[in-house]
């Protein structure tokens, strides 16, 4: 008997629990119930993931061993009623205030301030130096949560020297979500962290956390011990809880406004690209994504600067005719680039997990004159959607208007 649909809803509903075998209406009408009734332990409503989680589950239930059902409950014609009445529920949990969900949030300015000067990194005690590396590699490659991060050992890494100096890389092209492998997937990114200087840099650091590894196990993340112990970490692995809970407790550590997931790291790592000016197509090959779109949702909300300067130019128009000028743009020159402010703590120094040069802001082969870069939250999205090949003149809008497109596509 399946315990994905609750019994006594079953009961109730007189619908048989053992679902696996139903032909698709019928399978159709009982997901069309279930989805406008099903409600947590307590009473609650689920939020809008947690309603997608359960149909994903009941998808992956009914497809995998030993069923093998060759339907597919999330895209078939059939279960067209069943989805609308998931829609509708999230329409109107969202009518009644109930859809509190919340994205992965970038880590703010201030909070990467606070944890770069907590002391929560370092190289004198086991624990402070794994969480370091484990940040730097996750921050830096723009790795995405805990994918993959239990799979890595000490052998994984090369270190190699070039004119743009010393940089350490994946020996071997790593399967993820976008890049699962196959004859299709030939585009895989080289993802690099550069060595930066100085006694906190990230290279280093790996170099002297791998020294201190446990030489009897092989995983790249191994359980902190006190020296006294018999040496820094012992021969087994971390477990996948630790590893999934690593930013949550490093943010608790360090004292942060809030509690912040592994995940945070990657959207961290793009937004802070994408708000320097470093165009979408550039970010794409650091973070893995194949279409331009998919990183341009993480920059759909302005930063609070930006938020806190419009509420004080609304202010102003309250009490005089006179409108305060935009914020500065950002630089994509100079250690404003790195979301760390290292002119006001000690470590570490600035740097680009990219070699990519960012895009200039004038073209010569455009016939209107270029005005300054727009934000990623003010591209026009009209053109965007033409120029995800590489023409990156589109990306230079010589006014903010929504129907601005550059002269190749006008």
């Amino acid at each position: 008997m399946s315990s994905i649909f609750p019994p006594e809803w079953c009961v109730r509903r007189d619908l048989s629990p053992d679902f696996e075998e139903f032909p698709a209406d019928k399978l159709s009408e009982m997901l069309r119930k279930f989805y406008g009734e099903v409600r947590k332990v307590d009473g609650q409503t689920y939020s809008r993931n947690g309603l997608a989680g359960l149909r994903s589950a009941i998808h992956r239930h009914i497809t995998s061993a030993p069923w093998h059902r060759k339907i597919n409950i999330l895209q078939d014609a059939e279960f067209k009623a069943a989805n609308n009445v998931l829609i509708g529920t999230l329409k109107l949990n969202k009518r009644a205030g109930l859809d509190n969900t919340k994205s992965f949030a970038d880590i703010s300015q201030e909070d990467m301030q606070r944890l770069m000067a907590s002391g929560v990194f370092g190289l004198e005690t086991a624990q402070k130096l794994q969480d370091w590396v484990w940040f730097s590699l996750q921050f830096y490659l723009c790795r995405r949560g805990c994918e993959g991060v239990r799979e890595l050992k000490k052998d994984s890494f090369q270190f190699v020297h070039n004119r743009e100096g010393e940089y350490v890389q994946l020996k071997y092209n790593e399967a993820s979500k976008n890049h699962p492998g196959g004859f299709k997937n030939t585009n895989d990114p080289q993802k690099k962290m550069f060595s930066t200087g100085g006694p906190m840099c990230p290279v280093n650091a790996l170099k002297v956390y791998i020294q201190k590894l446990h030489p009897d196990c092989d995983a790249l993340y191994q359980r902190p011990q006190t020296p006294n112990d018999g040496g820094w970490y012992a021969p087994f692995p971390l477990g996948i809880k630790k590893l999934q809970g690593m930013m949550s407790r490093i943010s608790l550590l360090a004292g942060l406004s809030k509690r912040y997931t592994n995940h945070c790291l990657r959207a961290t790592c793009i937004t802070t690209l994408m708000r320097s000016g470093y165009d979408p197509i550039t970010v794409t090959r650091l973070s893995g994504h194949r279409n331009v779109a998919s990183v341009m949702s993480y920059c759909r909300d302005t930063t609070d600067q930006v938020k806190r300067h419009m509420g004080s130019t609304l202010t102003s128009s309250l009490s005089s005719q006179h409108v305060t000028s935009p914020p500065p743009r950002p630089s994509v020159t100079g250690r404003h680039l790195h979301p760390f402010a290292p002119h006001t703590i000690s470590a570490p120094p600035a740097a680009s997990a990219i070699s990519a040069p960012p895009v200039p802001t004038t073209s010569a082969n455009l016939d209107i004159p270029c005005g300054p870069r727009v934000e990623p939250y003010d591209m026009n999205m009209n053109c965007l959607r033409y120029c995800q090949k590489g023409n990156f003149d589109c990306f230079l809008s010589p006014s903010r208007s929504s129907n601005v497109l550059c002269t190749k596509h006008v």
